[in-house]
């Protein structure tokens, strides 16, 4: 795991290359300055096709110069961000939600997704203690109508509701190509798995489903 300014130097040597292809800075700490550090070194970086934030404390802020930097990369098939488990069990000891404002941080996502759907190739896409809520749920839903090569979506701790669940719904008609779909952690209830599993029966090539902890009961699956 990198320090802080061991992070700095590596990313400052980022702006010498134009034919990046995959960026890995998976639990590395990266808050939004950071964010904006990153942002400004990939400009011009049109060649990025694999991006992963995972496990990183970049909240509201943070994901606005996500936003940014994915316009200059519309050649990106593969996102994966969010915070780490055990940043989100200390916040949430705190009482505060995931280190991401309620109020914000679907609407931050909502922002991010209208720019990902230039993103015409997209393949995977890794959401996960990111409280998105429906709002967010639902502007991924509409990435996934440009998105016909998507073979795995996974978004785990979402809050994701019914209404949440039948907004993915929707979107998922327009992924035949899809292979994973992971939404542990998610409470859409019986009613909300009863709307993803219609769905299935348009996702032939689906070889792996997640449902963990969603809140449905042994009679909603009947």
């Amino acid at each position: 795991r990198f320090g802080h300014e061991e992070l700095e130097i590596t990313i400052a040597g980022l702006s010498a290359s134009r034919t990046l292809n995959t960026l890995i800075l998976q639990d590395c700490d990266i808050s939004h300055r950071i964010m904006f550090a990153v942002k400004q070194r990939l400009e011009g970086c049109s060649t990025l096709t694999k991006l992963d934030l995972s496990n990183n404390s970049i909240g509201v802020e943070g994901v606005g110069q996500l936003r940014g930097l994915v316009e200059n990369c519309s050649n990106l098939t593969s996102l994966r961000f969010g915070v780490s488990p055990a940043t989100q069990r200390e916040f949430a000891r705190h009482k505060v939600a995931y280190l991401w404002p309620e109020l914000d941080s679907h609407l931050a996502v909502h922002r991010l997704c209208r720019t990902l759907e230039i993103c015409k190739e997209m393949s995977e896409l890794v959401v996960r203690n990111v409280m998105i809520r429906c709002a967010g749920a639902e502007a991924i839903s509409n990435c996934l109508r440009h998105w016909p090569n998507l073979a795995h979506l996974e978004i785990q701790h979402g809050s994701i509701k019914e209404h949440g669940a039948t907004q993915l719904a929707q979107g998922l008609k327009s992924c035949p190509s899809l292979l994973r779909l992971i939404l542990p952690y998610n409470l859409v209830g019986d009613k909300g798995v009863g709307v993803l599993s219609n769905t299935l029966s348009s996702l032939q090539r689906l070889e792996h489903l997640n449902l963990s902890a969603t809140g449905f009961s042994k009679r909603g699956t009947r």
